[in-house]
């Protein structure tokens, strides 16, 4: 639903994109991509009933471009979605629980805002934990975020913890942020290694703990 490029070069108008019933993600090789941008984007709507969800956790990946994207309910709440983007959005609203392998939003966002509601990449088991960035060029307001790396299921090495990179143009607001490693479970192994955080603004409000803590390792 993009706009298309007229021949003067002034580009057409996106037009918005609604869901108002449960979706499920159901492709299964690629990327599946809403494209509303144009002059001026159109927007896609999750609203609330609309709940988010893939077919094989962690595996579908979804990109999402153009206007003001609104998660209305909760995003990979049975089902975690694979890596999620998000491009060209003029406000990004996550507004109910959000599950995904990782969550991108880098490229040309006006505002981004969760606050309220916890993002959750947990690695799957045997699995990194999934990295969070969002750079804005105006606010970013977020709730807790959980990158923490997936727990040991195989007695082996603790697994490595996502990154957090929250880059805001204007003022940043954050909840708690935890990217610690997962804990090894057996034999004689390390613990998973933390993700980074990296929190830039300009100004900084830290309304909940960060962690960022090694999993602990075992000695058989």
């Amino acid at each position: 639903a993009s706009g298309g490029t007229g021949t003067n070069g002034t580009a057409g108008n996106g037009t918005g994109v609604r869901f108002n019933d449960p979706v499920v993600r159901n492709k299964p090789t690629g990327t599946i991509t809403i494209d509303t941008t144009g002059a001026t984007g159109g927007g896609v709507t999750f609203a609330s009933g609309a709940t988010l969800n893939a077919t094989t956790a962690f595996d579908e990946a979804l990109t999402l471009k153009g206007g003001a994207i609104t998660f209305g309910d909760t995003v990979g709440n049975s089902k975690e979605l694979g890596a999620v983007i998000i491009t060209d959005s003029t406000q990004v609203n996550v507004d109910a629980a959000f599950k995904s392998k990782s969550l991108t939003a880098t490229s040309n966002i006006t505002e981004f805002d969760s606050a309220g509601f916890t993002i959750t990449t947990i690695g799957a088991t045997d699995q990194v934990g999934g990295n969070v960035s969002v750079t804005t060029s105006g606010a970013i307001v977020t709730g807790d975020i959980n990158a923490l790396g997936g727990a040991d299921g195989n007695a082996s090495s603790g697994n490595t913890g996502g990154t957090v990179t929250l880059n805001a143009g204007a003022a940043l607001t954050v909840g708690a942020i935890n990217t610690s490693g997962s804990n090894s479970v057996g034999g004689s192994n390390t613990g998973g290694s933390a993700g980074t955080i990296d929190l830039d603004g300009t100004s900084v409000t830290l309304k909940g703990d960060l962690t960022a803590k090694g999993g602990t390792g075992t000695n058989g």
